[in-house]
Formats: structure tokens, C-alpha cells, sequence
């Protein structure tokens, strides 16, 4: 068994994935309330948080307006919760559970709001410099790799004039487009990228190789193709996107200022993993690097309840200490009971040692802020009781859905009658065909309960307001993703 030495932790600085620009609302002024459903109300700041943020997998009807749909989806939401708490499934266990877990997610949110937020100030020259950058494109081909060293290996290379781009993006991209195109990203405009990738790109004169700079997928050297500018530019336009603009500079101040705080936060606190424990648990769980190449990425194995199960029978092991800090420390058993309170989705990923070691740190600097935050007494704050409100409907909204679907049965013949109705060219096999029933029919009897709940309850839609909200359309802005599958090492 490989032993890796006692070090202290420092994988929990990463990029915290918190939107902190909500603030408090007037909930008495009618021209802040998008829609009334009952008792409850969805104001113009709560609509564009979740217009904004909310992922759009499947789009709208033809015609449809996206800002309407959008807002029926969470009145739909909230139909379908009511008739959750109805149904007394708040005292489920696991929803009580994932409640806690959402809880402790919210009074962090709120601590950074508390120590960040108030911080973050907007000059008017940042905003017109922003403005000009918006106004330009930038064509841009890039090299990833997963060390500092390998980068500034290659960037010397490339400087040296010992290798082309292109060719050095065939050696870096495996089974990728960017390795025919060289690297190649196509066009893309400010805040279309990663904040550290996209700045060095805009700094960059047509030709230009920058040096290695590192976002949060590792580390990339960029080279500038080609350049448009808009040249005509006017004071209205100015106006028109300044919304949009402070909001993208707001959250990226607020990335930088929250890593600042949490590096502050942490490092005194001289948390260090223990070797030999954690080399233990790599032992059990996390495969050799080489089981792990894989031409596509899927989703990374995480630590499920079998994990735990062997960590629990593990016997006098449990008692090992896994992390020490000043004043305490977890063994495993205590480690045990923490990630037993986190959703599969949220537990350390066991896809490689780096990424278990660096999510066992991320749980650890969770722990620490969500204590300070409870300390402050944080989760009394009417932001954190929303939040929670607002998650506990999205939980009893899901939980309603599955009930309906789990109670829809269908036979053989059906499935079958199903593929036989369909044309030649568009045969699909009986696992598919089952489940594009199943999906059809519970829409089906989902709508026919939202229709019975829209009958018993009030709603008032302020259309007015709707149509004067200004947002950030996720759904159908470009996002440029420019990490690629990259060669193993």
C-alpha cells in the first residue's frame, strides 16, 4: 500500500459555486411581485435568480415567450410542493435530510453575503472598460494541460519556434475537434469565458502566444488568431447593457473576494490530512489511474451507501484519525457520519486520489463555514429561510412527480403497439419506447393534477412587470466551454 505523507490541506481554495447577488426586497410594493399563487409570491428579483441559473434542457414551444414559460414553470413548482405538504411528505426521512443538507448550504451562502457581498464596489470607469471589451470579439485556439511544468515546457517550445500550435494541439487533444482545428475556439466575446482565461485573451495583440495561465481546469497557453471591434459604440447602448454588465463583474469580484475570505478563513486553522488513513481509504475505493483513461468523460463514481457500508464495517479502523485541525480532529467514523448527511451527488468523488483528496477538503472547509455561520447566528435570516423554502419546494415539487410516475403502469402489448405505430426510419428499441410512454403519460397525469391545484388556489400574474424584466437569456447565449478531453499523462 502506498503511504503519502502528513500535509496540511489546501484543495479547499477553490472557486465557490455561490450566487451572491440576491438581496433583500420590499415585499409590500406590488411593482417588485412577478406572481401571487395563494399565500405564496415570486418576486421580480426571485424570478430572475431563477431565470438566470436555472439550467434549460428542453426549449419552449414555438412562439412561446421564454420569460412566460418560465415563470408557469414555478408556479407549476410551488402548485406541486403545496400538494406535498399536504401529503405530509416534509416528515419523510431522507427529505428531512437533504432539508439539513440544504440548510447548511444556505447559511454559508448568507456568511458570504454577510462578509463579500458588502465589499464589492462598481466604478463607472470598470463599467465603460467592461463596455469596450464587450464591443470586441476574439478568435482564440488554446493547449491545455493538467501541470504547470508540462505548460511551461511547451510554452518554451512554442517560443523557441520548434513546434507549430497545431501541431502541439494534435500531441495535447485526444479524440477532440480541437485537434484538428489546432486548438482552434472559434469566435467568442467578453464573459463568454472562464474570468482568467477570457482576460489574458482580450490582452493578447492578433499572433501573440500568451504564457501558461491556470482556470479552474488546469493550465492553458492561448494564442490570438483574429480580432473584430465594433468601432461604432453609443451612449444608449451603454445604458442598455449596463445591467447585464455589473452583474458579470459583481459575481466575478465576488469569486476573488469569497477565495480571499476562505484562504483567511482556513489556513490558521492548520487542517492536515493524515496519510496513512487516507491511503487506507484509497485502498478500498479508488481504482489505479490506469483503470481510469477513457476516450469521454462520464459521470465521476462517487462514495454511495456499499462505500459506506465497508467503511462501517471497517471494525477498530473507524477509529483512525483521517484529519486533524487546531482544536479537534475526524476519524473516520466521524467522517462516516458526515457524508452520510450529504446527497450522493455532493459526497467526494472517488474517480483518482487528487480528486478524493481534494473533495474530502472541500467537505471539510463546508463544515468549518457552515459552524462559523450558526455561530453568527446566520440562519435566522429571512434570506436563509427562503432559500430553504425555496429548495424544500423544488424537493416535494420532485418527490410529487415520481409519485405519479411510480403509479403508472404499462403492459407488453402497449409497448409494443407503441414501436409498430412508428415509421420504418424511426424504430427505436423496447427499453426507449417504454420510457417515451412512461415520460408522455406522467406529463399527462402531472398536468391533470396541476390543473386540479390551479382551481383551488389563487393566482395572480403581474404580465405588466413580466415583460419590463430585463435578464441574462442562459438558455440562449453561447457558453464556451474550453476544456477539452485532454491527452492522459
Amino acid at each position: 500500500m502506498q503511504i503519502i505523507l502528513q500535509k496540511r490541506v489546501v484543495f479547499f481554495l477553490l472557486t465557490l459555486p455561490f450566487f451572491l447577488w440576491k438581496c433583500g426586497v420590499n415585499l409590500n410594493n406590488e411593482d417588485e411581485i412577478v406572481a401571487r399563487i395563494g399565500n405564496s409570491i415570486i418576486t421580480k428579483e426571485d424570478f430572475i435568480l431563477s431565470y438566470e441559473l436555472t439550467p434549460r434542457f428542453m426549449g419552449t414551444k414555438t412562439g412561446d415567450d421564454p420569460k412566460q414559460s418560465h415563470l408557469q414553470w414555478i408556479i407549476n413548482r410551488k402548485l406541486l410542493a403545496r400538494e406535498g405538504r399536504k401529503l405530509g411528505l416534509l416528515h419523510d426521512p431522507q427529505i428531512e435530510t437533504m432539508l439539513q443538507w440544504k440548510e447548511k448550504r444556505a447559511v454559508i451562502k448568507e456568511l458570504y453575503r454577510n462578509l463579500v457581498q458588502q465589499n464589492i464596489t462598481m466604478p463607472e470607469n470598470e463599467l465603460r472598460e467592461a463596455f469596450k471589451k464587450f464591443n470586441q470579439e476574439v478568435r482564440a485556439r488554446h493547449l491545455f494541460f493538467k501541470s504547470q511544468d508540462e505548460a511551461i515546457n511547451v510554452y518554451e517550445t512554442l517560443i523557441a519556434g520548434e513546434v507549430s500550435f497545431e501541431e502541439m494541439a494534435q500531441k495535447t487533444f485526444e479524440d477532440s475537434t480541437l485537434a484538428e482545428t489546432g486548438g482552434d475556439l472559434g469566435f467568442f466575446t467578453w464573459g463568454d469565458m472562464d474570468p482568467d482565461f477570457g482576460s489574458t485573451a482580450f490582452s493578447l495583440q492578433i499572433g501573440e502566444i500568451s504564457k501558461p495561465i491556470k482556470t479552474k481546469w488546469g493550465y492553458h497557453i492561448i494564442q490570438i488568431v483574429d480580432k473584430n471591434v465594433n468601432l461604432i459604440v453609443t451612449e444608449s447602448e451603454f445604458d442598455r447593457r449596463r445591467s447585464y454588465l455589473e452583474k458579470t463583474i459583481r459575481k466575478r469580484k465576488q469569486d476573488s473576494l469569497a477565495h480571499e475570505y476562505v484562504k483567511e478563513f482556513m489556513l490558521p486553522k492548520n487542517v492536515v490530512m493524515k496519510g496513512p488513513t487516507f491511503a487506507l481509504l484509497c485502498s478500498l475505493f479508488v481504482k489505479p489511474e490506469s483503470d481510469n483513461k477513457q476516450k469521454l468523460p462520464n459521470l465521476p463514481p462517487r462514495l454511495q451507501d456499499p462505500e459506506i457500508t465497508i467503511l462501517q464495517n471497517l471494525g477498530t479502523h473507524k477509529n483512525a484519525v483521517l484529519i486533524t485541525f487546531d482544536g479537534g480532529q475526524w476519524t473516520i467514523a466521524d467522517f462516516i457520519k458526515i457524508i452520510k448527511s450529504l446527497p450522493v451527488n455532493e459526497r467526494p468523488r472517488i474517480s483518482s486520489r487528487k480528486t478524493f483528496e481534494n473533495d474530502i477538503g472541500i467537505v471539510v472547509r463546508d463544515e468549518f463555514l457552515a459552524k462559523e455561520a450558526f455561530r453568527r447566528r446566520l440562519h435566522n435570516q429571512p434570506n436563509v429561510h427562503q432559500e430553504v423554502n425555496e429548495w424544500q419546494e423544488n424537493i416535494l415539487a420532485t418527490k410529487i412527480w415520481g409519485k405519479i410516475k411510480n403509479q403508472i403502469q404499462i403492459v407488453d402489448h402497449e409497448i409494443q403497439d407503441y414501436i409498430e405505430k412508428l415509421p420504418g426510419a424511426a424504430k427505436i428499441s423496447y427499453h426507449d419506447a417504454r420510457q417515451k410512454i412512461l415520460n408522455q403519460r406522467s406529463a399527462e397525469a402531472v398536468n391533470k393534477l396541476l390543473a386540479k391545484l390551479m382551481a383551488e388556489v389563487h393566482v395572480e400574474i403581474n404580465r405588466n412587470l413580466l415583460a419590463k424584466i430585463e435578464t441574462i437569456d442562459r438558455g440562449s447565449k453561447r457558453q464556451i466551454d474550453v476544456m477539452a478531453v485532454p491527452l492522459s499523462n
